[in-house]
């Protein structure tokens, strides 16, 4: 009999684990995916052989590689992911104490820093009781990983966010180690080039865990500044993005020691990489005005951040001014860019293959670009049409009033029903017309998340291993995120990756309402509410959607999706239900949720 994965009773033994070989099948191996599907090969092939007890072996070394590290997590350390073969999810609940023995094992004598140091990390994470020597070897082995691009593109930059966590937590009870951790990474990030531009980005952020004299953290803003200028000169397509990365990073290093002139100076640097963004993407054979004017407003953003103290000293004022004209001007010409994106209605079998197909196998930036474009926008138009069309249709059940009730009874809107004696067009009947569409575009939206978006999701997930800083990087680039919030949404969205959907509407409907109010704001739209005691509130997010400078914040149907989504009594209501905690477990996690998740993710990402 042939297994394809081994028999739960199956218990390995030191025999087992010779006649398995498991050392050749981590020789000159240099990721944890390589390793995972180079020990599940070698597995099918000892169950196919009938090797059981081998193939067993085999098997756990496969399952605890494909394991997804979280590298600065305090518990979930490992989360579940899908085995080697797809088929199965493997859990560190999954391993028994006979498979922890069976690791310690091989930990002992293992050759391979990445194998050595996973293994010796879920042993300290995941065992009880736990030994310290456990958390000082896995240390060890993660400082033999390479700290090099190739082996960064990998999972060198999860390793070494590993081994600075462990060190700085139990690693500080070993003599020397910090020191020692410190010093690796102050040289890799001093021998930095160009080419290694987003190792040098993420070394200072390791770096920015640890104590570091003023001098130090100088070199730091000093070297990433000179990186950045390295990439200014806008010769290549990402070069301007790659520059205004790394001004960042450096602006926020000269904040740290207090250098304000220098800071004003990279933060002006930066502000000059919107505008040559928005300059190429004018150039480009196929040319967006509306993306330029994104880049414009990112740019002038950016100028208003630096000090007024500071700002004189760059013209920034007449800059800011140039570039509002240079905005407006991009504005006029997006209009006239708008397209409608359509398609044919298939089976829902045939949705989901497609939906899979056409993300599978796409590299991590493609497969994005492809998932946030991957249903079409709701129209609001053609969803009251159809409406319309359809109340012209006899139905009792149009003409009974209705009341909306929330889950403990209180009455939260009512509802006239349908005047059958005029046109369903007509004003009296906007209040059924306007409910009917809204429950539409519900079912609507909720059938592409269960036929499209969570098929896809799946795939991009299992495909590319993207961890919070990737969406920050991605986040920081968006034109509509207010300063200062770029980790929060990041937050979110990659909570939503993830597929932590409660964790991910509950960041996102109170940041969502900051944006709006700040774009309002930034066009001269009175934002709060003065009452007759002379106090000044915030005004809702229902009522900021009202404002008449919303029109040039959000397209009509942007609008009608934010309205239905977080603020419609008789949409979704995510905005209220969230701040009154009048949500549970399941319904955030429902498609409705997963859809306002996806919305947010396309509305921030796509003007890039």
């Amino acid at each position: 009999m042939a297994y394809l994965c081994y028999p739960a009773e199956i218990i390995v033994t030191t025999a087992h684990l010779v006649e398995s070989d498991w050392q050749n099948s981590q020789v000159n191996v240099e990721s944890y995916d390589a390793l995972a599907r180079t020990f599940s090969t070698a597995a099918i092939s000892a169950m196919g052989r009938n090797e059981v007890g081998p193939g067993k072996v085999l098997w756990l070394l496969a399952d605890v590689c494909s394991m997804r590290l979280s590298p600065m997590s305090v518990n979930d350390v490992f989360v579940e992911s899908i085995s080697p073969i797809g088929s199965r999810i493997v859990r560190p609940s999954d391993f028994s104490t006979e498979d922890f023995h069976l690791f310690q094992t091989v930990a002992t004598s293992a050759s391979n820093p990445y194998l050595k140091a996973r293994l010796h990390d879920i042993l300290w994470s995941t065992r009880e009781p736990r030994d310290i020597k456990d958390a000082w070897s896995a240390i060890d082995s993660y400082l033999q990983i390479p700290l090099n691009s190739d082996a960064w593109r990998e999972d060198g930059f999860m390793c070494w966010q590993r081994a600075v966590k462990l060190g700085l937590g139990p690693g500080r009870g070993k003599n020397g180690l910090v020191e020692v951790l410190e010093q690796k990474l102050s040289l890799a990030f001093q021998s930095a080039t160009p080419s290694d531009w987003f190792v040098a980005r993420d070394l200072a952020e390791l770096l920015g865990y640890f104590s570091l004299d003023i001098n130090s953290k100088k070199s730091i803003a000093e070297k990433l500044e000179s990186l950045a200028n390295s990439f200014d000169d806008g010769q290549s397509p990402v070069a301007p993005m790659i520059a205004g990365m790394l001004y960042a990073k450096s602006e926020t290093w000269f904040t740290k020691i207090k250098e304000s002139t220098r800071a004003a100076t990279v933060t002006a640097k930066r502000a000059e990489t919107y505008v040559c963004e928005a300059k190429m993407r004018l150039a480009s054979p196929h040319p967006s005005h509306a993306v330029a004017a994104g880049f414009y407003e990112r740019a002038i953003q950016t100028y208003r951040s630096i000090p007024r103290g500071e700002r004189a000293r760059f013209s920034g004022d007449e800059r800011i001014a140039e570039l509002r004209t240079m905005m407006g001007a991009a504005s006029k010409y997006a209009v006239g860019e708008m397209r409608k994106i359509g398609g044919e209605s298939i089976e829902l079998s045939d949705e989901i293959c497609a939906a899979q197909n056409i993300i599978r196998g796409k590299c991590a930036v493609e497969g994005m670009l492809t998932f946030i474009n991957l249903v079409p926008q709701a129209d609001e138009i053609k969803l009251r049409e159809q409406i319309l069309e359809q109340l012209r249709q006899p139905f009792l059940l149009h003409t009974i009033p209705r009341t909306l009730v929330n889950k403990d009874g209180r009455v939260q809107a009512k509802l006239s029903g349908l005047d059958t004696r005029v046109d369903p067009s007509e004003s009296c009947n906007n209040g059924i017309v306007h409910h009917e569409v809204l429950r539409a575009y519900r079912f609507e939206r909720s059938f592409y998340v269960v036929s499209m978006i969570l098929p896809a999701l799946e795939i991009l997930y299992a495909e590319h291993q993207l961890t919070e800083a990737d969406f920050v990087e991605i986040v920081s680039q968006s034109p509509i995120v207010p300063a200062g919030r770029v980790r929060v949404f990041a937050m979110a969205l990659y909570s939503g990756f993830k597929h932590d959907f409660v964790t991910a509407l509950h960041i996102l409907a109170p940041q969502l309402e900051y944006l709006v109010r700040y774009q309002l704001k930034l066009r001269g739209a009175l934002t709060t509410n003065l009452d007759s005691s002379g106090e000044e509130t915030e005004n809702s997010l229902n009522t900021l959607l009202k404002l008449p400078e919303i029109a040039s914040v959000f397209s009509g149907n942007h609008l009608f999706e934010l309205q239905a989504l977080f603020a419609d009594p008789w949409g979704c209501n995510f905005r209220n239900h969230i701040a009154h905690g009048l949500l549970d477990e399941d319904e955030c996690q429902s498609a409705e949720a997963v859809y306002a998740w996806w919305f947010c993710l396309r509305l921030i990402l796509r003007p890039i």
